[in-house]
């Protein structure tokens, strides 16, 4: 019936919705791992929904869960490809350049018509920007969803309720029926630190149970007729990080959510691939499996990967040493950017594959050293250890957003030694110093009309950059944990105390008999 939503949920973050005759295919990625060949998809998408019929091709953001290359392959050439306006350039003429004949980036707040070729169906279409992430409201003219996608649950109270604020004055009072939210998080932090205080899945299950709160701060805020989450769609293979899928399988935002909002029950449903969702209700296309179930599946369908990963690739010293030289010139090449003699530390990287290579940088009243570091001296690194495959740390230094393997690929494992580590955030700053990954200010700097357009457009990121000029006792910046109120301070994750009401998780010490 025209004006109804018929939403399938494919897998990840990929929708497809139809209006009527409309078709829009959201976020897809559909084909083979993401991340340097880290992130395996799991549950596995379900290839057998059509979408070379789709009208639109609806991107949220950039990282490569979302916008994959690989699967542009299968996707059709002539929809029209929508990207949310960011600070930053490339993706429209990347898309171009991979075949695609129309291209769209719209600004965040503009509302857009987005119909069928006929003109028959169509619905209502604004995007709202938040850093990197965007937002997506359809209205049609029956019904309204909202798919807030990773773009809120992993940030604090204040920032998801300006954003649930805006989104209200969008629709003037018009009732959200269908809410689309993701419950997982995307980053390396806080899983892979070391530290000798830190519970590692102690402290896995508390940042779960904080994206799960934010989920439900959603559903709160929002009020939806119905809430859909979707967890990240990813299995980690490494056996440094396989520990946490079984963390994230634990993760019940939907439990956490009818505590809190007894009036939702049953009109809350975590989703899986081949799911349909319309007026009628949620159809299942299999039961829903067990916290054991999914550890076993996932180990049986990537059973050779996960074998194949338990004994890396030896690399030559020659070529180890010929990746670490070029961290080392990416190091001195950013560190000269650095405004202050202040920051000082001494870290070492080891090759996973090449364990005997070895990376000594040091940095002392503005004076950086470097030095090859003999295996038995690595006890006297006083600040951090950094591990990763060479293949990973390569890719951070030869391309922009080849950190992301660090990064969100959670391709490195940061050892943090000193109290100075965990306090100024080592792990955040060896990110910016040994890899390209592009800051928000350089981005300022190569397109500043789009980034003051940005600007504009982000009211809650002005409050963000004002306060924190402004606030001397304040270290952060908008390069790191702006919005997410001290969750991407290291402290908050390995000082805290467990289960003390602490700010961790925001969850109050839960009642003993």
């Amino acid at each position: 019936m025209s004006g109804l939503f018929d939403v399938t949920f494919i897998g990840h973050a990929c929708l497809k919705i139809t209006v009527g005759r409309l078709k829009i295919l959201t976020d897809p990625w559909l084909n083979g791992p993401a991340y340097t060949r880290q992130w395996y998809q799991y549950p596995l998408p379900d290839r057998s929904v059509p979408i070379d019929d789709v009208h639109y091709i609806h991107y949220s953001h950039g990282h490569e869960d979302h916008l994959h290359a690989p699967t542009f392959s299968l996707l059709p050439k002539s929809a029209t490809v929508l990207l949310t306006r960011q600070w930053f350039p490339g993706n429209a003429e990347w898309l171009k350049s991979e075949g695609f004949f129309t291209v769209r980036e719209v600004p965040s707040g503009q509302w857009i018509r987005l119909a069928d070729p006929s003109q028959s169906d169509a619905v209502d279409c604004v995007n709202l920007v938040n850093r990197s992430d965007s937002i997506s409201i359809l209205m049609s003219s029956r019904e309204t969803l909202v798919n807030v996608n990773d773009a809120l649950h992993c940030y604090d109270t204040s920032c998801i309720d300006h954003y649930c604020r805006r989104i209200h004055g969008l629709l003037k009072g018009r009732p959200i029926d269908f809410l689309f939210c993701g419950y997982a998080g995307a980053s390396y932090f806080p899983n892979c630190l070391r530290h000798p205080n830190k519970d590692d899945r102690e402290v896995a299950i508390a940042r779960e149970r904080h994206l799960a709160q934010g989920f439900a701060r959603l559903v709160q805020n929002l009020a939806p007729r119905t809430a859909l989450a979707f967890a990240s769609g990813a299995v980690l293979l490494e056996p440094f990080n396989i520990w946490i899928n079984e963390v994230k399988f634990r993760n019940d935002p939907i439990l956490l959510t009818e505590q809190q909002l007894p009036s939702m029950r049953g009109r809350m449903f975590n989703l899986v691939p081949g799911d349909r969702i319309t007026s009628r209700g949620l159809e299942r296309s299999c039961p829903v499996l067990t916290t054991e179930d999914h550890v076993a599946e996932y180990k049986r369908i990537y059973a050779q990967q996960i074998n194949a990963k338990k004994v890396p690739p030896v690399l030559s010293r020659a070529a180890a040493d010929r990746i670490l030289k070029h961290v080392e010139s990416n190091v001195r090449r950013r560190v000269s950017n650095l405004r202050t003699d202040k920051i000082s530390f001494d870290w070492a990287i080891r090759l996973r594959d090449c364990p005997e290579a070895i990376l000594r940088l040091t940095r002392q009243k503005g004076l950086l050293e470097t030095a090859m570091l003999p295996a038995e001296s690595l006890e006297t690194v006083r600040d951090m250890v950094v591990e990763a495959n060479s293949e990973i740390l390569a890719a951070g230094v030869e391309s922009r957003w080849g950190g992301d393997s660090l990064h969100i690929g959670c391709g490195g494992i940061f050892h943090l030694r000193s109290d100075g580590s965990v306090r100024d955030n080592h792990s955040r700053l060896f990110l910016r110093l040994a890899t390209q990954l592009p800051t928000q200010s350089e981005y300022l700097r190569l397109s500043p009309m789009r980034a003051i357009d940005h600007l504009i457009r982000s009211p809650f990121l002005i409050r963000e950059a004002f306060r924190i000029a402004v606030s001397k006792a304040d270290r952060r910046s908008l390069d790191s944990s702006a919005c997410r109120s001290g969750k991407m301070d290291a402290s908050r994750w390995i000082d805290a105390d467990n289960c003390a009401g602490c700010p961790v998780c925001d969850v109050a010490e839960p009642r003993r008999e």
